[in-house]
């Protein structure tokens, strides 16, 4: 019984080595497998964040053009306007001097009464 004893003892107590052996073994495959993990999750955000940037700047640049262009349009419409209020202007102070000038010049009609 003595050996016997003696024999499971070292038994278990190698057991308990190689126990403690796996799991320091599987404990820094995880912490390994755990970096790895987190390196692809960083590498991933930074894809994403560069995504985003690149979809701002996108975004300005589309904005900044769209208001160039709703400037410039404002631009013509207001020259169209001015330049019909010119020429309605301009057509007004011709038909005022016109009526003046035959007021002017023209014989009053005679008055009948």
């Amino acid at each position: 019984y003595a050996e016997a004893q003696r024999i499971k003892n070292i038994a278990n107590k190698l057991e308990d080595k190689e126990r403690k052996g796996s799991e320091k073994t599987s404990g820094s495959a995880f912490a390994r497998k755990e970096a790895q993990f987190r390196s692809q999750q960083q590498a991933e955000l930074q894809a994403l964040l560069k995504r985003i940037d690149a979809r701002r700047k996108e975004h300005l640049k589309r904005r900044q053009l769209d208001s160039k262009r709703l400037l410039q349009r404002n631009r013509n419409v207001q020259a169209v306007l001015e330049s019909k209020q010119a020429a309605e202007s301009q057509a007004l102070f011709q038909d005022i001097k016109r009526n003046l000038y035959h007021s002017l010049h023209d014989p009053p009609p005679p008055q009948t009464h």
